[in-house]
């Protein structure tokens, strides 16, 4: 299962690569229609195909697709939105928190006649598909394809809402020719920003990702803190409640707040968290339970909340937008690779791993916060 994460997030880092391109001489809507196209028909065909070999194609050309949407939709809402998107990437960002929540309990009642042992699921976050489901024998006593089918006809639906869209308008709103550039500081400055900014979104998916799929295991692996299987299930899912209750905070924060000082908060809590299940969490299972809401809470905000401060200095084009994302591809592969071959020997790795990367991603966002501090806001970006 993990060779299947591992394409897909291939597939979105070599898309990524070529989609500043892509999308400079190629229509965005058109764009999104083909990859929505795409990606309907491998999600719903994926647990039918049979084999692992198509399967690794249909995922490598999913995690392409959504690449190249997520790339598009968040330029789309730049260039339409302007000194309003701050609120607007909270509410989007909201939407997947939601469509995480909701994935599970609608695929649910198709895995119930699958033996626990059997099935895999895990959760990938900002911008992916929500579950990765072990694909069983076509003989086995499964209707697990039922799900898939039912997230491939929902993509299917948006595709035909977008063909719509653009039969009535054929306009190409991107960031580069909704507005001239008129970021207010130099190249040098610009490029340090984006580079900064992109390693800040490695870590903090990084944190992400290895927090929500690590942590089911590292609960049931730490003998000390005795959880039962069901119940690292439930305290994954307190993670996703109070990670999706933050993005609603969040929304209507970024009406009143300046985005440096969300990041301070989000931070600040995110820390807490960490700190508090290095000192306690390798025994109490209290800690665990609070500080797992913590982590949610403040990990949640932080993609939206950093991409609208970066958006008040400088013009994120198609370009570095998908330098962004690529980096957010690479940092959603990471858990495998940090945590995964050491947490059941040594399960500690765990909290080692995320505290270190929570501290990391803070010091790269004070640097943001301090380096853009002598800059001034984009004219595009000021509150008219």
């Amino acid at each position: 299962m993990a060779y299947t994460i591992t394409t897909r997030g291939i597939g979105s880092i070599i898309f990524c690569i070529f989609a500043g391109v892509i999308l400079r001489y190629v229509n965005i809507q058109v764009v999104m229609i083909m990859s929505l196209l795409v990606a309907s028909l491998c999600v719903a065909l994926n647990p039918l195909l049979g084999q692992l070999t198509f399967c690794h194609i249909a995922m490598f050309f999913l995690g392409g697709t959504f690449g190249l949407i997520e790339v598009g939709s968040n330029g789309w809402i730049i260039g339409i939105w302007q000194e309003k998107s701050a609120t607007v990437f909270q509410f989007f960002n909201f939407c997947f928190g939601l469509g995480g929540v909701v994935a599970p309990l609608v695929a649910e009642p198709f895995l119930s006649k699958v033996h626990s042992r059997h099935t895999v699921i895990e959760t990938i976050v900002n911008g992916s598909i929500g579950n990765s489901l072990k694909i069983l024998p076509s003989t086995a006593d499964t209707t697990v394809y039922i799900p898939y089918l039912l997230l491939g006809s929902l993509i299917f639906v948006n595709t035909a809402f977008m063909i719509i869209s653009y039969a009535f308008s054929r306009s190409n709103i991107s960031p580069g020719n909704s507005t001239s550039s008129d970021s207010t500081c130099s190249r040098r400055s610009e490029l340090i920003i984006v580079a900064a900014f992109s390693a800040y979104v490695f870590f903090i998916v990084s944190l992400e990702q290895t927090y929500v799929s690590m942590l089911a295991v590292y609960v049931v692996e730490n003998e000390r803190l005795d959880f039962s299987k069901s119940n690292s299930a439930y305290v994954s899912a307190v993670f996703w409640l109070f990670f999706t209750l933050s993005r609603v905070v969040s929304t209507f924060a970024s009406l009143c707040m300046r985005p440096s000082s969300m990041l301070i908060v989000c931070h600040s809590i995110c820390l807490l968290g960490a700190t508090a299940l290095i000192i306690a969490g390798k025994w109490s299972p209290i800690i665990v339970w609070i500080s797992t809401g913590l982590m949610g809470a403040g990990v949640s905000p932080m993609f939206a909340t950093s991409l609208s401060h970066v958006m008040q200095y400088i013009l994120l084009s198609h370009t570095y937008m998908s330098l962004v994302m690529l980096c957010v591809s690479a940092g959603g592969m990471m858990s495998p690779i940090l945590v995964g071959p050491y947490i059941e020997e040594e399960p500690f790795v765990f909290l080692y791993v995320n505290l270190t990367q929570a501290i990391i991603a803070t010091f790269l966002m004070i640097f943001l916060v301090v380096f853009t501090r002598g800059i001034q806001i984009r004219p595009a970006m000021k509150k008219k």
